[in-house]
């Protein structure tokens, strides 16, 4: 039996369809797939290939092609061989030769560039014509990869030929085609297409004129067409550009196989080149991809940011999708010349505006916030180019003797500002959807219980909008100036917000006080230097609203403001610090210490868990942040903190420490992360006090231990879940991790071995048995204590213990050799499509329930491909070898036995 449609349908029932038995294995979809392997592969794509003919031959006897059980088989017939014309490029693992491999694919040429061009136009088989050009794309790169120059460019050629005049007419499926080209084979297409490219140029002239009449003609639903062809246009532009840059650039990266595998990682295929996408890209104003972004660009922005008749708001996204892809990847495109870099910015201005007009939030037009948020992320990107960036900056010099356009401050106050009061560029934009992104549902907002696994000042899914625009702002002011163009442009706007809100009535202003603490948070992260003068303003603001704003989201807004100003402050103790020249030094614990302290320990008592937890976390930051890092790996003065530690001590003893975890209904309401969170604030302040925490030793030590123990049952059997009930997971591991962690280190603080040994011994009693159950495997470590916890909890008892210590290591360090020799899992694994496109989008993929990391990529002639590192494992075998370090110098001599 060949390829037919029966086998096709087999292969596509969604159960398998039944067998005799019930065996899986001898399902009629088993068996298709069994028959399937058993072809040669040269039997396979000719039966693949003939399938694809049939069915889509409106002369065949087999139902109409548009016809859905047809298409699915198309789809599926198509998706198959595009699968093995990638195997046929890599002839090695079929076991054929490069000869063989090569005529098979070259007679594959015209029957599927046919297949293509006889496509009809309706939904169904335009996705079927769109598989049949992922086809095409795959065979080009194949041939790129099996033959010489001459021969793939001649199938490159012929495969341009055939598509250029549906290219030229604005065809979409056709541009898209060329577009995948481009990505796969970006040296052949290049090299097939003339000198410096003029077959693509004259052919982009004709896609123009064909976008031109479209526009200009539309009406009703064909606009909905028109904003197809223009999407589809500008992809085939920008890949045809990032193409032209990679088969004109210098060095030995120049083949397609290169590029078709360092394409696969996205942004980060630039670090492959010895550059990076925050500035080692460059700018060549001479390149084929300026050329082409001069002679196509301005029209095509025209019809993207329209006033709304040839483009909708989620069609203008996407297009600002693929211009920030070309401003990461090339941007000469978008910036090799002033005019077209000005007119990027005008069009990306304007989308940006509407999105963040009073119209659209009225409106609550998602649409439009999220194509306005596309907008300012190609210009984003854009400033994060070294060399853009210094072109922007340079118009503004030019611009008071030349009368030439001022790019810096058209970006920064929009087109017709004449000053900061009226301002409406990207400063005013993304402040605009920082207060109209957030979810006005307070309440909702409120009894969502914290989480340890998320930030709760960004991970409320209904802000993504707001905390997006608010990273984009921070790139702005990082990029622009670094602060001396933008904090004038910026302050003024965070003090009409204040004063906007300050005048709202019932309390309804709060989204712009929200707004204005998280824009001062952004300066302060993006230019600490230039922001150091408005350090006071910005805490008076911080502690005014923390203390006296009764909306729980301005009280956490605040608390975020005052963390982030305790990790700017300025520790001179630190050896690894090295202030900027000339830089104002950060005070902040030494004038407002007092008042921030008094100010959280308020919080920490909030009925609100995410406001309780949040102030914890400003107590930890108080205690350990500075010189712009969350622990500046040097303890602050203790002088800062002592006058106030018994206050602070009390607000949590009456506040979160003094939770009953038991209770179901409060564990469900967040309680657990609260306590984790108020216990690494003990632990913090007792590493900041030392000795002088010796006084709350005992009114705090026994809850700790209690924590160590919870929902826990420990004999000699060992140590296990008490039951099976909601004191197994992950919080209430991490609690006990917590518990046990600050417990030792509140022990080492207080340097008082006569206090401390005797709760020591009780920990090591914990210890030793958690070890024995994960050795036995009679419970996972991760559902007793974190292991990383566990192994730094034992070191700093020896280090108090000493010598003393040596009679617990037969049965601690057995287990940190195992942990140090366990040999690393790495797997290789069949990819998908999803897979690809999340790696090419976000980068590594990291699954927290197995603790792998994974990325996916297509390996020309072998096909998708998914590696997966177990980098938790791999972090305990870093964190089992620091241990067994710290044991030994802990015990000296003693370790030797």
């Amino acid at each position: 039996m060949a390829v037919t449609t029966e086998l096709l349908d087999a292969l596509l029932s969604p159960s398998g369809g039944s067998s005799s038995g019930g065996d899986p294995q001898h399902t009629p979809r088993a068996q298709a797939e069994h028959h399937l392997q058993s072809l040669s592969i040269t039997d396979r794509t000719a039966g693949l290939l003939n399938m694809l003919l049939t069915l889509s031959s409106s002369s065949s006897p087999s139902p109409s092609p548009s016809d859905p059980a047809n298409a699915a088989r198309q789809m599926l017939a198509a998706v198959l061989l595009r699968r093995d014309i990638a195997q046929l490029g890599g002839n090695a693992a079929t076991g054929i030769d490069s000869a063989t491999a090569s005529a098979v694919l070259t007679a594959m040429v015209h029957p599927l560039l046919q297949l293509f061009l006889n496509g009809d136009t309706n939904t169904t088989c335009k996705v079927t014509k769109r598989q049949v050009g992922h086809c095409l794309a795959e065979l080009c790169l194949s041939c790129s990869l099996l033959d010489s120059p001459t021969t793939s460019q001649e199938v490159m050629t012929a495969v341009l030929t055939g598509i250029g005049p549906g290219c030229s007419a604005a065809d979409p499926t056709s541009l898209l085609l060329l577009a995948d080209l481009a990505e796969r084979s970006p040296v052949t297409l290049w090299r097939s297409s003339g000198t410096n490219g003029e077959a693509l140029a004259s052919l982009f002239q004709g896609v123009l004129s064909a976008l031109a009449q479209a526009s200009s003609s539309s009406s009703g639903n064909s606009t909905t067409a028109v904003a197809e062809k223009v999407e589809a246009s500008l992809e085939a532009i920008v890949q045809v550009a990032i193409a032209s840059d990679v088969a004109t650039s210098d060095g030995s990266n120049n083949g397609d196989l290169a590029r078709a595998i360092r394409s696969q990682a996205g942004a980060a295929s630039a670090a492959a080149d010895g550059s990076s996408a925050a500035g080692g890209v460059k700018v060549n104003p001479s390149s084929p991809a300026s050329h082409l972004g001069r002679a196509t660009l301005p029209s095509i922005l025209a019809m993207v940011g329209g006033d709304g008749t040839n483009t909708d708001a989620e069609a203008q996204r996407r297009c600002m999708q693929k211009l920030s892809h070309a401003a990461t990847h090339c941007p000469s495109l978008l910036a090799g010349d002033l005019q077209t870099l000005t007119c990027l910015i005008q069009i990306c201005l304007g989308v940006a505006q509407r999105g963040t007009s009073s119209e659209s939030a009225a409106d609550d037009d998602e649409e439009a916030q999220t194509a306005s948020l596309s907008s300012l992320e190609v210009m984003a990107s854009l400033v994060d180019v070294a060399d853009v960036r210094k072109k922007i900056v340079l118009t503004s010099k030019l611009a008071a003797t030349t009368g030439s356009a001022d790019l810096l401050r058209l970006m920064l106050l929009g087109p017709s500002a004449t000053s900061p009061s009226d301002q409406n560029g990207v400063v005013r934009c993304c402040a605009e959807l920082t207060i109209n992104g957030v979810d006005d549902d307070v309440d909702s907002w409120r009894v969502d219980p914290p989480s340890l696994q998320s930030d709760a000042a960004t991970s409320w899914e209904e802000d993504d909008a707001a905390i997006y625009a608010e990273s984009l702002l921070e790139s702005f002011l990082r990029n622009l100036g670094g602060g001396t163009a933008t904090l004038p442009v910026v302050l003024p706007l965070v003090e009409a917000l204040m004063n906007s809100a300050a005048g709202a009535a019932n309390g309804s202003g709060w989204r712009q006080y929200r707004a204005a603490l998280s824009i001062l948070e952004r300066c302060l992260d993006a230019a600490p230097v230039t922001f150091a003068p408005h350090v006071p303003v910005a805490v008076e603001a911080a502690l005014n609203l923390a203390s006296n704003n009764p909306c729980e989201r301005v009280q956490l807004q605040a608390l975020q403001l005052l963390g982030a100003l305790c990790n700017a402050d300025t520790v001179e103790d630190d050896p690894a610090y090295s202030p900027p020249t000339n830089a104002t030094p950060i005070q902040v614990r030494a004038v407002y210490g007092g008042r921030i302290l008094q100010a959280a320990s308020a919080l920490v008592a909030s009925p609100c868990a995410k406001v309780s937890s949040h102030a914890c976390l400003v107590l930890v930051s108080f205690c350990r942040g500075g010189n712009g890092k969350e622990n500046c790996g040097v303890s602050v003065k203790k002088d800062y903190l002592v006058a106030y530690l018994q206050d602070v001590l009390m607000s949590l003893a009456s506040g979160p420490l003094s939770l009953d975890i038991s209770d179901p209904v409060k564990v469900s309401a967040g309680a657990v992360t609260v306590l984790v969170r108020a216990i690494s604030a003990v632990a913090c302040l007792a590493d900041t006090a030392g000795e002088d925490f010796a006084p709350f030793y005992s009114n705090i030590m026994p809850g700790l231990l209690g924590c160590t123990q919870f929902g826990l049952q420990i004999d000699a059997n060992g140590v296990r879940a008490a039951s099976a009930g909601s004191a197994i997971g992950h919080d209430f591991a991490t609690l006990r991790g917590s518990a046990i962690e600050s417990a030792t280190i509140v022990g080492e603080a207080v340097d008082n071995e006569s206090m401390f040994v005797p709760d020591a011994e009780k920990i090591v009693g914990i210890i030793l048995p958690t070890l024995k159950a994960a050795e036995t495997g009679a419970d996972a470590v991760s559902t007793i204590i974190p292991i990383d916890q566990l192994l730094a909890a034992s070191a700093r008892i020896a280090c108090v213990m000493g010598e003393r210590y040596a009679q617990f290591m037969p049965a601690v360090l057995p287990h940190l050799i195992k942990r140090v020799r366990e040999e690393a899992e790495i797997s290789v694994v069949d990819g998908d499509d999803s897979g690809l496109e999340a790696t090419k989008q976000d980068g590594a993929e990291f699954d927290e329930e197995r603790g792998t990391e994974s990325v996916t990529f297509a390996l020309p002639g072998v096909g998708l491909r998914k590696l997966i590192l177990n980098t938790t494992q791999m972090q305990e075998k870093s964190q089992a070898c620091r241990a067994i370090y710290a044991h030994a110098s802990a015990l000296g001599a003693a370790f030797g036995p």
